[in-house]
């Protein structure tokens, strides 16, 4: 397999000046076949959906949904491909593996570091899911970082690794329950309820009371609800209660239909089916691999 597989290269990635960070934005065909890197990957999904395929060497593959907001890591070596792409943008950030090696090594220190970065880690347990604010603020860290990467100063590596240093530690040191509303332009009531549904994500949706608390019709309310997420409102909710089972599997000793009960499912099964569509593992592998990447044995 590995002999038919392609492989992308930092130094033929334009520009194609000799510089160890490269970001592009790109707008994903509907699918993508299998290919690796020879450099670390971090993708932050900025528009539509799609499906992750990770490709292991034993044969498996294993899926996931990806959204607006969500952001991933591929590192050198791991095969990964793309399919049932929808309006499909992605900011690609490629860095050299010695340059980030260069970094501060107080980086392992992040919350999510051995997640994503640590040589052992499992690229199944390997998706981070900011809210609009916080990524936001991650792209603005992102902007910062292309201008250095693209300045011609005797300082510009040191530039580079202040502002990747920067980005990791908005991105892969954040809480993503915490934000406030980046823009004043867009509706403030729509984003105080969309506040509202990330801090009670185990209580039932209603579009219709929802949507007349904030002032606009239903049909309304899921259009701007979409154009700010990405999804439809029922299905940011669905995501929301499996982000939170993933934090209770993560921090807590409890059983499937606890923590089912605890994020607003009625049903364990459908929870668990749920979880796998979006993160491509049931909900009790997640856990096994979660400790023994992290070395809990509680």
């Amino acid at each position: 397999m590995s002999n038919t597989i392609k492989t992308f290269y930092l130094e033929k990635l334009r520009p194609l000046e000799n510089i160890p960070v490269k970001i592009r934005d790109t707008y994903q065909d509907e699918s993508a076949e299998a290919h690796t890197h020879n450099y670390i990957e971090i993708a932050m999904v900025h528009n539509g959906r799609g499906t992750h395929l990770n490709h292991f060497p034993d044969g498996r593959i294993i899926s996931n949904t990806i959204i607006k907001g969500d952001i991933f890591v591929v590192l050198p070596g791991e095969i990964h491909s793309y399919a049932n792409c929808r309006g499909y943008r992605v900011y690609n950030l490629c860095v050299d593996v010695d340059f980030f090696a260069s970094l501060d090594q107080e980086l392992c220190r992040l919350k999510h570091y051995k997640r994503f970065f640590a040589p052992q880690r499992l690229p199944e347990v390997n998706q981070l899911h900011l809210l609009p604010g916080a990524f936001g603020e991650a792209e603005e860290k992102l902007r910062r970082l292309a201008v250095a990467s693209r300045s011609n100063s005797p300082s510009s590596i040191l530039a580079m690794k202040l502002a990747l240093t920067d980005y990791l530690f908005t991105v892969f040191d954040s809480d993503s329950r915490n934000w406030y509303p980046p823009e004043k332009d867009l509706n403030s009531r729509l984003f105080q309820s969309i506040i509202q549904l990330e801090a009670n994500p185990e209580k039932k949706f209603d579009l219709k009371s929802v949507a007349r608390k904030a002032g606009m019709s239903s049909s309304g309310y899921a259009h701007k609800f979409k154009q700010l997420t990405g999804v439809p409102p029922g299905d940011y909710c669905l995501f929301l209660k499996l982000d939170k089972v993933r934090q209770l599997l993560e921090d807590r000793q409890m059983s499937l239909t606890e923590v089912a009960l605890a994020c607003g499912f009625t049903d364990s099964n459908y929870m668990i089916r749920a979880f796998k569509k979006r993160f491509g593992i049931t909900p009790g592998t997640y856990r096994n691999n979660f400790r023994q990447i992290t070395g809990i044995t509680r």
